[in-house]
């Protein structure tokens, strides 16, 4: 009977023994993160509990849609037409890269009318310029950064589908909300201009109704209306 007893008590021994050594052991931590609810990561997203119930993170793709650009004829012109065209718009509006695009554009606009041309070249050579823009284009020097932009345009890249412009001298009036402003200062006065909404009339008859002024210095560009 001793020795029964003397087993049990050691037996005893042994299992009390375990029981504090797997509490404050490794095996007690891992115990720890066992359970029902399992928690998983996913890149740059919190730990979401995957219990059955609980709220789930959700990823919300966004989808943009695609820029659609505006398809024009493209003109193929040789090295000089091209140059001469940059020419021409660099002495008719300055040589800032939007008032090259709005130049480039309306002739190419033009010469789809059939007006002064059938081509740009033609456009350009055409009695629609004054002879003293032609005159200081055949002096001319164009960058081949001008170059590029006008090339450009004439692939069909316009900037704008503006048909007419005046230099500030050839406005007998503009009209903007109803007001017409008929005075040299009214007319030079750009803030009497709203796009899309006041309408220019030249000396020559002509009224089209104002777009923007490309840059500083350049001609209001507008749309004709008749």
């Amino acid at each position: 009977m001793k020795i029964i007893r003397a087993v049990i008590l050691t037996v005893t021994i042994l299992v009390l023994y375990s029981r504090a050594v797997f509490a404050d052991g490794p095996l007690a931590a891992e115990a720890e993160v066992q359970g029902d609810v399992q928690c998983c990561i996913t890149s740059e997203m919190e730990y979401v509990p995957t219990e059955e119930g609980a709220p789930q993170a959700e990823e919300t793709a966004t989808t943009e849609e695609p820029e659609t650009q505006k398809l024009y004829k493209a003109y193929e012109c040789t090295d000089d037409e091209i140059r001469w065209i940059a020419a021409v718009a660099i002495n008719e509006n300055g040589s800032s890269e939007k008032a090259i695009r709005y130049e480039v554009s309306l002739i190419c606009n033009l010469a789809d009318m059939g007006r002064n041309g059938r081509t740009p070249c033609e456009v350009a050579n055409s009695n629609w310029f004054a002879k003293a823009t032609k005159k200081r284009a055949r002096k001319t020097v164009v960058s081949d950064e001008i170059y590029n932009i006008t090339a450009d345009v004439l692939s069909g890249h316009r900037a704008t589908d503006c048909n007419e412009h005046d230099c500030l001298s050839d406005i007998v009036s503009i009209t903007t909300n109803g007001v017409t402003f008929f005075s040299k200062a009214e007319i030079k006065n750009i803030d009497n201009y709203v796009s899309g909404v006041t309408v220019i009339t030249n000396r020559y008859g002509a009224s089209y109704l104002f777009e923007c002024f490309p840059a500083a210095d350049t001609d209001p560009f507008g749309i004709l209306l008749s």
